[in-house]
């Protein structure tokens, strides 16, 4: 049986987004779950200790799930990993993580000879996709633009996207000159957080 991996952001004694984190693991299952977005919020309640409600501090919230349900989870509390620089790296065709699951040795092994600081910007079949733990969003004349294709379509990237708060763009390697930043985002990231200037991007062509 496959297991998949689901991570939320929990803050100030609440999860952000949590709806869209039920809705993919629909998705990914197949089928309706017997909970909602509330359960989610019974269980992470459970594994928090006392300081985590209304601390400014955020908190991961991690399980792992398959079709007989949540299997484990975590909740421990959050910094954002150091990042650097970006490595552009090419990822096989045959690397497939449109579904989030546990099993990340694919994703892994892009990163394994990597520095510490330095994450893999993914290209896949030439095109700009995510790194191995975010999806991504590139600053031009003040507005942000997500790659059109990726390895997983994240809940954040998914609530950018929806609220206009970025737009598609077909993002290349050799188009990288055309923006000026970008920036890491996911569940727990959020826009502007981890902001790079586009010349951390390392690999590209002079």
């Amino acid at each position: 049986m496959t297991d998949y991996l689901e991570t939320l952001c929990w803050y100030r004694g609440f999860l952000r987004q949590s709806a869209y984190h039920v809705q993919r693991m629909e998705a990914t299952l197949g089928f309706s779950l017997p909970f909602s977005a509330d359960h989610l919020q019974h269980l992470a309640e459970q594994l928090a200790p006392p300081e985590a409600f209304g601390a400014e501090t955020r908190y991961k919230f991690r399980f792992i799930y398959n079709a007989d349900g949540i299997q484990t989870a975590t909740l421990s509390p959050y910094a954002p990993a150091v990042v650097n620089q970006l490595q552009l790296v090419e990822a096989p065709a045959s690397l497939d993580y449109h579904l989030k699951y546990a099993d990340r040795s694919g994703l892994d092994a892009l990163k394994a000879s990597l520095p510490t600081g330095v994450e893999p910007l993914i290209i896949q079949s030439g095109r700009i996709t995510d790194t191995t733990y975010s999806n991504v969003a590139f600053l031009r004349n003040d507005c942000w633009y997500i790659p059109s294709s990726y390895l997983l379509a994240g809940t954040m990237r998914r609530f950018l996207l929806e609220t206009q708060a970025c737009s598609l763009a077909d993002i290349r390697p050799e188009t990288l000159s055309e923006y000026t930043h970008v920036c890491l985002i996911n569940a727990m990231l959020k826009l502007g957080e981890v902001k790079l200037p586009i010349a951390a991007v390392l690999g590209q062509q002079p």
